[in-house]
């Protein structure tokens, strides 16, 4: 095993090279010493006699240079000086630097906003326990019976179905509500839901409690969970929110908890909730009077848990059973619609919007990938001007002693310092320390996602 022994002592030198490069000093001065003293002996004054020793003994740093051959850590010593010597000569030339690293921020910067919207509105798993037994079920609409939603007296008959589901919530698409924040009037999204909304999801809060039954029902005292999000952003994640009441679109209402970090709303991709109220308050807050009697009114997604050994085939006959017995039932307003279950971790918005956001995505990912493409070229040719004005630098270097392999190496070892420089520029505005830029893409990123569909709420970026 002696490569595990050669591997051990390089990485023995890495660690104590301090200590190593203090001892090799020492036992190159000790022998020079001892070269000097032989010389002192034999009548030479100490100036000479430590001038011969030089002499005889050979470049130090030559020796040097052997022995850190031999340990392994030549290599390493190089890597390092060439980055230093990269790092200095970047800095110097500054009016090649600067625009070689805005080029590529630019389109590193476009494809990694653009991946991190696509990413979480179509390719992140839903955030609940057990989802691969979460089902969304909608009523169909159209010639095509193509899935849209469902209302609210169609969602109370779905509901009886015990032995199918261990449970089923309903909640209605986000809408725009006025709030009263100290002396502010603001405006943030509103989304009403069932009283086991999140029992059925598998979510927890972190903070406060969920409404219960009794303040889901007419009459009741208005209350609401705060979406985490909103807590942290607009009332500065402040625990005495919990018990404030405010008023939302006019009416009192109490703030009883705040939800998941990780979750913004039921409906998937890109929407975020501020408030969550009891789905009773649409009739008050909502202004809403008669969307709860109503079975024409597709305002609402249902999303229900499969009891352990129900298949999805057997909910689809049941819903499927269900459909027609509602047509026959209530011919006016339910004439011939049927039922459609669907896996919730395969829906990404809507039934009916996936195949175009998509579309919409892959476009989109396309067009910040030729501008990737297009900032790399332009960067190429930035590089080889560059490299055409240092030919007679190469060629001292050359005539100098150093090998083509070498110059290769700086080259590349100046190419990757400045590729990390464009890293850190691009981390910087993860961070938030360019929050002029994030707001122009975030502003950017709510006039794409209008153009999709997705106007009826307001768009919070997060990205």
């Amino acid at each position: 095993m002696r490569w595990v022994a050669a591997w051990r002592e390089r990485l023995r030198a890495l660690i104590f090279r301090a200590r190593q490069e203090t001892e090799l000093d020492e036992e190159l001065r000790f022998h020079l010493d001892q070269e000097t003293e032989l010389l002192l002996e034999a009548g030479l004054d100490p100036q000479e006699a430590r001038r011969q020793a030089r002499l005889r003994f050979g470049g130090v740093e030559r020796f040097k240079e052997e022995v850190r051959e031999a340990r392994g850590t030549g290599v390493i010593d190089c890597l390092m000086l060439d980055t230093r010597y990269a790092a200095r000569r970047l800095t110097r030339d500054w009016r090649f630097t600067l625009p070689a690293v805005l080029i590529l921020a630019l389109g590193i910067g476009a494809n990694t906003a653009m991946f991190s919207v696509v990413n979480r509105a179509l390719f992140q798993p839903l955030p609940f326990a057990d989802a691969d037994r979460l089902v969304n079920i909608y009523q169909n609409v159209g010639e095509s019976s193509q899935p849209w939603a469902s209302s609210y007296p169609a969602y109370q008959d779905m509901a009886g179905y015990t032995d199918l589901f261990s449970g089923v919530a309903a909640s209605m698409m986000p809408t725009q509500v006025r709030y009263l924040a100290g002396p502010l009037v603001r405006t943030g999204s509103a989304e009403y839901a069932t009283s086991n909304y999140l029992e059925v999801q598998g979510v927890d809060l972190p903070m406060g409690r969920w409404f219960t039954a009794e303040e889901d029902r007419p009459g009741a005292a208005a209350v609401a969970v705060l979406g985490h999000q909103a807590w942290t952003s607009k009332f500065g994640a402040a625990p005495s929110v919990l018990g404030q009441t405010m008023r939302i679109n006019g009416v009192p209402v109490t703030i009883i908890g705040v939800g998941p970090e990780a979750y913004n709303s039921n409906f998937h991709s890109g929407w975020v909730t501020d408030f969550w109220l009891p789905i009773s308050s649409v009739t008050t807050v909502g202004g809403r009077a008669d969307v709860l009697q109503r079975r024409d009114e597709d305002a609402f997604l249902v999303r229900a848990r499969l009891r352990g050994g129900v298949s999805l085939p057997q909910a689809q006959a049941a819903m499927t059973a269900l459909g027609a017995h509602l047509a026959k039932e209530y011919p006016d307003d339910d004439p011939g619609r049927g039922i459609s279950v669907l896996r919730s971790d395969e829906v990404l918005v809507h039934p009916q919007f996936d195949t175009i956001l998509g579309a919409g995505a892959s476009i989109l990912m396309i067009v910040v990938a030729l501008i990737l493409a297009i900032a790399c070229t332009n960067l190429a040719t930035w590089l080889l001007v560059r490299g055409l004005s240092r030919a007679k630098e190469m060629s001292v270097r050359l005539a100098l002693g150093a090998t083509r392999a070498q110059l290769a190496r700086h080259l590349l070892v100046e190419s990757t310092v400045l590729a990390g420089w464009v890293v850190r520029w691009v981390t910087s505005w993860r961070n938030g320390r360019f929050d002029w830029w994030r707001s122009w893409t975030c502003r950017w990123t709510q006039a794409v996602a209008s153009t999709t569909g997705c106007s009826a709420s307001r768009w919070h970026c997060r990205y």
